[in-house]
């Protein structure tokens, strides 16, 4: 009898394969702040490591249940066994394929006086500087718990992610700027775009945030 691997035993080679590749992806991927004032970022490029890992085994166990089914000496314990692989397959494919259409398509994006949030699955938001009502910022020192900057609009519009996740430190910078300053950025402004990217560098702009917690804003 031909020896076919266990669901259990994929999961532990995938977790292998996951940690051994895991040192050649960056945590984040971001673009710096282009001339016209806009910088976008991504989130973790490891998670497509995850994701093409696990819509691997689901190939491999979709391969092994259609060989149970077109077996000549099919039987009725085959057919047990390959409505298993069948259904685990189509769980991992459906759950690997979203992790890799979700890494390439979320990003978090800020320019000129405007915050955009794009996600597979809820779609595009943007809110105008000059919408933006209130900020808060749950932060973590926990690297097991999530650190989470919400955004909010006067028409309730809402942009909620990580900055650990996110290249996220030109949006704490641009809200930090409004609330030392008392008004937004220019990001086409020389001297106001320099002044974001250098607390966006540095971590200033999200040391602040930190600091405050939660904030009203006056549209302005």
């Amino acid at each position: 009898m031909k020896y076919v691997p266990s669901p259990l035993e994929l999961a532990m080679i995938l977790g292998i394969i996951i940690k051994l590749g895991l040192d050649h992806f960056d945590r984040v991927t971001g673009s710096a702040m282009t001339e016209d004032g806009v910088a976008r970022s991504k989130p973790p490029q490891y998670q497509l490591l995850g994701g093409g890992g696990v819509l691997f085994i689901g190939l491999v166990a979709l391969w092994l249940g259609c060989r149970r089914w077109i077996n000549p000496s099919f039987s009725d314990d085959d057919a047990g066994v390959a409505t298993m692989w069948l259904v685990f397959a189509i769980i991992l494919i459906t759950l690997g394929a979203g992790v890799i259409l979700q890494t390439n398509d979320n990003y978090i994006e800020v320019g000129p006086g405007y915050i955009e949030k794009h996600s597979f699955l809820d779609g595009t938001t943007r809110i105008d500087f000059e919408d933006i009502t209130s900020c808060s910022y749950k932060y973590s020192s926990n690297p097991q718990q999530t650190s989470n900057l919400v955004i909010r609009s006067s028409d309730r519009r809402k942009i909620k992610f990580s900055p650990k996740d996110y290249k996220g430190e030109h949006v704490t910078s641009v809200i930090t700027f409004r609330l030392r300053e008392s008004r937004w950025p220019s990001l086409l402004d020389e001297f106001d775009q320099l002044a974001v990217m250098e607390a966006a560098a540095n971590g200033s702009g999200e040391s602040y945030l930190r600091r405050v917690r939660s904030i009203r804003l006056n549209a302005t």
